[in-house]
């Protein structure tokens, strides 16, 4: 019973990655399997939506406690009141980035609500 499983959710990433997606832009840009983005990005935002699926989730934050927004907009006024109340360790966007290890690789803590820029091996 497990072997399907595995084998049917397996099939359904791939097909997800494969479409011209984040995950397939980025992985043939940089030689990265699509499918392992796109685990990362579950992992650190997934997000429920009531009908016992999930997806990840662009508009996350984690400030001591992961709290995920309806819109980027949002995201990013959630991400002002945290840096303004002095906080320094918070994790931003689709993969999470630790803003005291590796914010100084993008323009502004708000760009890593960028799916793409927060997707980057680079940044």
């Amino acid at each position: 019973m497990r072997a399907p499983l595995l084998m049917l959710i397996s099939i359904l990433v791939m097909s997800h990655a494969q479409a011209e997606t984040v995950w397939s832009k980025i992985g043939k840009e940089y030689s990265i399997d699509p499918v392992l983005l796109y685990a990362i990005a579950l992992k650190e935002t997934r997000m429920w939506n009531g009908k016992g699926g999930s997806t990840p989730w662009p508009w996350t934050l984690n400030a001591g406690k992961g709290i995920t927004f309806k819109s980027r907009q949002a995201a990013a006024a959630g991400l002002t009141k945290a840096i303004k109340s002095g906080r320094k360790n918070i994790d931003v966007g689709l993969m999470q980035i630790n803003l005291i290890y590796n914010g100084h690789r993008a323009n502004s803590p708000w760009a890593l609500l960028d799916p793409e820029m927060s997707t980057t091996p680079e940044n």
